[in-house]
């Protein structure tokens, strides 16, 4: 059973690791010294000025949405960065930025609360209703891919992950 994992696992990640392999493995040959690449230097910039501006708006952040944000950047932005504001690539910071403290928190307790729960509920399904651990078990995986993904890129208004957290809702309800 191990071996057949490890066998898919090695079969789903090679093609696309050799396909893309020439800028694969520069992109992270840049990760050596993230200052010295524009992209990675800038989003380090970006995470800084988020965290000032959520201490300057701690409770209630700038407000929902890129705009109120974007109208800030000029005044926590230096010329650290050639290229303008964008958002934070980082839901938790955008959130966090956003919406302030209380939000985000709220936020994290949802997203890993839920995907708690599904854990739990895949063991209790697989027990009670062999067959359907599958349900539970494609929304914990849905979720647990947004969470990372998170971490490098900002969802907050991505539609996709609310359906998936009622869906997840409705779950429970079954």
């Amino acid at each position: 059973s191990r071996t057949k994992a490890i066998l898919v696992l090695v079969l789903l990640v090679a093609p696309p690791v050799y396909l893309m392999r020439g800028t694969y493995f520069d992109r992270l040959a840049t990760l050596t010294n993230p200052n010295d690449e524009s992209s990675a230097h800038s989003r380090i910039v970006y995470a800084r000025t988020a965290i000032k501006m959520w201490q300057d708006y701690p409770i209630l952040g700038v407000g929902f949405g890129t705009l109120n944000q974007l109208a800030l950047w000029h005044q926590y932005l230096h010329a650290d960065i050639a290229a303008g504001p964008q958002v934070v690539h980082n839901t938790y910071l955008q959130m966090l930025t956003d919406s302030g403290l209380i939000a985000c928190l709220l936020h994290i307790a949802v997203l890993f609360g839920t995907i708690r729960w599904l854990g739990t509920s895949i063991t209790f399904t697989r027990q009670h209703e062999p067959g359907l651990e599958a349900l539970p078990a494609a929304l914990q995986t849905s979720l647990l891919a947004f969470a990372v993904g998170s971490t490098f890129l900002s969802r907050v208004s991505l539609d996709l992950y609310y359906m998936i957290l009622m869906m997840s809702a409705s779950w429970y309800l079954v």
